[in-house]
């Protein structure tokens, strides 16, 4: 029973604590809310944030225009939540249909809803007990990690209005997370204890490759940056946890940097966002079982800072004197990047240009020219030069001040986070606690929660 105590056993014990304490009864009424999905509903074609509650074998469904729980109506009446024929763990929505992953007291089992009428279309037995399932909808095809006394497996499945079993294999080591590559052609699987990702063939689910990681992959996401597929991952490090890059063409790693909590789940924008220094990144969400949310910035690989980086007032030292002299502009910090330090910019006569310098970054290896931006090595500062209609004399110079960003962003106090997605078309992100019953509604852009729903 190993195996299975470790993903049951947690469920149990966080249930009997959050059981213990007083909560008002709220529109949400979770019950251990433990994964979601996002979908919509026919018909009504209304954005639909589906909620797993473990406990009461039933999913919710969310209004994401509203944060508003809906009403379910199927053939034997109306409930505040659909009803499952299991105790559901994870949740995967294809054009109209809502497959659900989870188990009785005696197996495990996937079932099919049919969102138009909530009628249960198709029910299979999997192999063990379900806690991962990923779909490329592509091919409509499921993925379930699943694990009985003994084994450990990844079964895949056909999907629409009926669910068909494809193939199976059993895995050599206890799974810890799946993910499936940007153009569906692999799918990638994580293990506790083992410093390296699987590549596997999401059609014969054989492994085709390995990718090395420093450490224990405990979550990832695979999304397309530029030309090339990027994993990014939280790993174990002995002491503590990281979230690292790497390349799945390559097998490089990139950049490796730690997190404050333990993480249980993560997920990543599917598209640059704004940040408070000026800059476009991709977006990681951090779920911690310690209690609290925290945020990275994918692109620079950093956690984002609560105080954010900033500049202080350019001064020009010439002995010209005219009010068309040219001046600095747009002056651009990053948070991840800049220093405390003070920044020269000095003018070269002969050459027209400006050479630039830091006390802590040093010489820059190219030249600010008049009429353009500039930036500095790893992205440090970057400025634009408004020529003037006045020339400086040769030595005239710039100097401004700039000031690393400072602390850690993050959100207290959630409780026991367990999933966590992001929604391009609601510009919104969730967070399911299952120590408070609550649903997290979060805005990527500003790093706030929007509203609870509980």
């Amino acid at each position: 029973m190993k195996k299975l105590v470790e993903i049951v056993l947690p469920f149990l014990l966080v249930f009997a604590a959050s059981a213990c304490s007083t909560t008002s009864s709220t529109s949400g009424n979770f019950t251990y809310p433990s994964a979601m999905t996002l979908g919509y509903l026919p018909t009504s074609n209304i954005r639909t944030l589906f909620v797993a509650n473990m406990f009461t074998a039933t999913v919710s469904e969310i209004n994401t225009s509203t944060n508003s729980v809906m009403p379910v109506t199927t053939p034997t009446g109306t409930f505040n939540a659909l009803p499952c024929n299991l105790y559901p763990n994870t949740l995967q929505y294809e054009n109209g249909y809502l497959y659900v992953a989870g188990f009785t007291q005696s197996t495990g089992l996937l079932e099919s809803f049919n969102l138009l009428t909530d009628q249960t279309t198709s029910t299979v037995n999997l192999k063990g007990y379900p806690f991962k399932a990923r779909l490329i909808t592509q091919t409509s095809m499921l993925y379930v990690l699943d694990m009985n006394q003994n084994n450990s497996y990844l079964e895949s499945f056909t999907v629409s209005s009926v669910i068909t079993p494809s193939t199976f294999t059993s895995l050599t080591f206890t799974p810890a997370a799946i993910a499936v590559s940007p153009d569906n052609k692999n799918i990638f699987i994580s293990y506790q204890g083992q410093s390296f990702v699987s590549i596997v063939d999401p059609v014969t689910l054989k492994e085709t490759g390995r990718l090395n990681t420093d450490y224990p992959v405990t979550a990832m996401q695979a999304l397309n940056h530029g030309a090339d597929t990027m994993i990014y991952a939280t790993v174990f490090t002995g002491t503590g946890y990281n979230v690292e890059s790497i390349n799945t063409a390559t097998g490089s790693a990139g950049y490796e940097f730690t997190l404050p909590g333990i993480p249980y789940d993560m997920a990543i924008s599917p598209q640059r966002v704004l940040l408070d220094d000026n800059h476009f990144s991709y977006l990681g969400i951090v779920a911690n079982t310690n209690g609290y949310i925290d945020f990275v910035n994918i692109d620079y690989g950093c956690n984002i800072p609560a105080i954010p980086s900033t500049h202080t007032g350019v001064v020009l030292t010439s002995s010209v004197r005219s009010s068309g002299l040219p001046s600095l502009q747009a002056i651009t910090t990053n948070d991840c990047t800049t220093q405390s330090e003070t920044w020269s910019v000095l003018y070269n006569a002969a050459n027209k240009d400006y050479t630039v310098q830091g006390t802590v970054s040093g010489l820059q290896p190219t030249s600010a020219t008049n009429g353009a931006f500039f930036d500095a090595a790893n992205d440090r500062v970057s400025f634009y030069i408004n020529p003037g209609t006045t020339g400086l004399n040769n030595n005239d110079m710039f100097t401004f001040n700039t000031v690393a960003a400072q602390q850690i962003k993050t959100l207290l106090g959630i409780g026991l986070p367990q999933q966590v997605i992001i929604d391009p078309v609601s510009n919104q992100a969730y967070v399911t606690d299952v120590l408070t019953n609550s649903v997290y509604v979060i805005s990527p852009s500003a790093q706030s929660i929007v509203t609870t729903i509980k």
